[in-house]
């Protein structure tokens, strides 16, 4: 409804209000009544002008039934949550006054995303000398902005009136979440002193032998080292000999946006270069270039998932979303994720769809790799394996020039589940190479690898075939010679299967075909069935060797379940009597021949 509709409405509604009152003759009451009323119709319109208002400013472009927003995809959903900077304390050190003029220390951090400061703790040992504040007037806390590896400006300087600080720790805490201070992908720095007195003792934290002033952790003291009589910011690793780190806690929280695209930017790279760490980029309809992403923690969803939304490596030669350098205090970040899309033709070096230097918390789920490439490596995905969930994909048909797979995995403990990993070519399904001298620890649920080139179930993942529903059996894709990757409805990856012990959905397409060849009515297209030409539904396999029950071809004349010796194609436990029957088989002395 337009503003000029909603105006000629109220016009009219209060014409005919008045006219009405006028006839009826005027009086104070009816006059209060009737601006009671008029205030009344005012407040109606300025509601409907304010819903309308919010309405227009809704997304227009869902256009489907989006599963990103039912259930992953709520935007701007992670809130404030805090998060320490620093870990445990490890080693003391002392600065006392004796030892140097300095009188300020300061420690740098890191403002990666869009940061805002809660709180800051320092945290006092007084194991050493006593720490005391004899003037009274109490420590004080200084916030700097960076500049060129030192404190710049001040930023913020609030006072605490600790006098007696004479337990063994103590910690004396500045709430500055008043203050609004935001950093933005911007350094700062955070130090301490003592008011109208010299410094005594310090608790502080070695930085793990990094001895590097240009260390991010580098911490830094105010004085006059050298004498000259002006006082200036030293390294601190200059004047001891140690890139001291400060027990300092940096309380911090994120807020994220979203950047929607082509909404707010016509390409992913784009709105990668404008994100801060956090942030979700939200993917429209449409058939994009990949990206890459350097030094940021980003969540890629799409809006209305794989089928709609398309990363093509051949519109810009590359891969899909390389990854590049970020190995810092995994344990402090949120999960990046990238939900809901379809990586065809992407290359690379070592990975050809989604790759490159990263080993913080990661899933990847509800997307298709169909046809990505690379030269060496993995032809979906190379990438660390801390924390890595693949969940609800489908990967076929890709390939590597080298001996690869589809899936390379460096250390770690990822978990792949309810995915189908099928038709790699020159490659395995998922291989591993180490991280930290440790191979990766895997845990495969429900999860279907068919057809790989040079193996399914090898290396580092043998142990997991036929456990957690784990299987080796033709998806059943629709068409994959046009990259229609949706499964028949006869498949065991369909979630309404009779056989899909797991009940959901394995792959990230459903069922959009239907129809096999059943050559024994059996239900299971002969493709999958362990015995095509012999009717056995339940698929039984008791000796897991690929070949039901049913139909394992071997004799067993004295019926005791086990079959004779020498038979052709023999594949069943054979009898050590195979003429007397003998179900226990015992055997005393070992010998291959029953007791009996």
């Amino acid at each position: 409804m337009t503003d000029l509709i909603k105006l000629c409405i109220l016009r009219s509604i209060i014409d005919y209000y008045l006219r009405k009152q006028i006839r009826s003759g005027w009086n104070m009451s009816r006059l209060q009544n009737s601006i009671q009323f008029i205030l009344l119709i005012l407040l109606v319109f300025f509601s409907l002008h304010q819903l309308a208002t919010a309405q227009e400013k809704l997304p227009k472009s869902f256009l489907h039934d989006s599963f990103s927003l039912q259930s992953q995809a709520v935007e701007d959903t992670v809130d404030c949550n805090t998060l320490f900077y620093y870990g445990p304390i490890t080693y003391f050190f002392t600065i006392a006054s004796s030892s140097t003029s300095m009188t300020t220390y300061a420690q740098r951090f890191s403002g990666y995303g869009r940061k805002k400061l809660s709180s800051v703790n320092l945290m006092l040992y007084t194991g050493f000398n006593s720490f005391s504040d004899t003037s009274g007037q109490g420590i004080e806390m200084i916030i700097y902005e960076y500049a060129n590896g030192y404190p710049g400006a001040e930023i913020l300087r609030i006072q605490d009136s600790a006098i007696n600080l004479s337990s063994p720790t103590a910690t004396v805490s500045f709430d500055v979440s008043s203050y609004n201070l935001n950093f933005e992908d911007q350094d700062y720095f955070i130090g301490f002193t003592v008011v109208n007195q010299a410094v005594d003792t310090f608790a502080i934290l070695s930085d793990d032998g990094i001895n590097s002033s240009s260390n991010n952790s580098v911490s830094v003291g105010y004085g006059d080292e050298d004498g000259d009589g002006i006082f200036s910011w030293y390294y601190l690793v200059d004047v001891f000999g140690e890139n001291f780190k400060f027990t300092i806690d940096a309380i911090y929280c994120f807020n994220p946006t979203t950047i929607r695209v082509p909404e707010d930017y016509s390409t992913i790279q784009e709105a990668v270069d404008s994100a801060y760490g956090y942030d979700t980029i939200l993917v429209n309809d449409g058939v994009y270039a990949g990206a890459e992403v350097f030094q940021k923690q980003i969540i890629f969803k799409s809006v209305n998932g794989q089928e709609y939304t398309t990363i093509d490596g051949s519109l810009n030669t590359g891969m899909g979303l390389k990854f590049s350098a970020y190995y810092n205090n995994t344990s402090n970040w949120y999960n990046a994720e990238i939900d809901g899309f379809r990586f065809i033709n992407c290359t690379g070096t070592t990975a050809g769809a989604i790759g490159g230097t990263y080993f913080h918390p990661f899933t990847i789920r509800n997307s298709v790799f169909y046809k990505n490439h690379a030269t060496s490596g993995a032809g979906a995905i190379n990438c660390g394996g801390g924390n890595l969930l693949i969940e609800n994909c489908t990967f076929s048909h890709n390939s590597t020039t080298n001996i690869g797979a589809a899936i390379n995995i460096r250390g770690g403990q990822p978990i792949i589940r309810n995915s189908i990993i099928s038709n790699t070519i020159n490659g395995t399904s998922i291989s591993s190479t180490t991280a930290y001298s440790n191979y990766p620890v895997y845990t495969i649920e429900c999860t279907n690898i068919y057809n790989n080139q040079l193996s399914n179930w090898a290396g580092q993942i043998v142990s997991q075939e036929h456990t957690n529903n784990n299987f080796s059996l033709d998806p059943l894709f629709c068409d994959t010679s046009i990259g229609d990757l949706h499964i028949n409805d006869l498949s065991f990856c369909n979630a309404n299967h009779t056989l899909n012990n797991c009940g959901v959905l394995i792959g990230a397409l459903g069922v959009n075909c239907s129809g096999c060849v059943d050559s024994d009515s059996d239900g299971i297209c002969d493709l999958n069935d362990n015995c095509p030409d012999i009717y056995n539904p339940d698929q039984t396999d008791s000796d897991l060797d690929g070949i039901g029950d049913s139909c394992d071809t071997c004799t067993d004349t004295d019926t005791d379940g086990y079959g004779n010796v020498g038979f052709p194609n023999n594949t069943c436990l054979n009898d050590n009597c195979p003429d007397i029957y003998n179900p226990d088989q015992t055997d005393s002395d070992l010998d291959g021949i029953g007791d009996s």
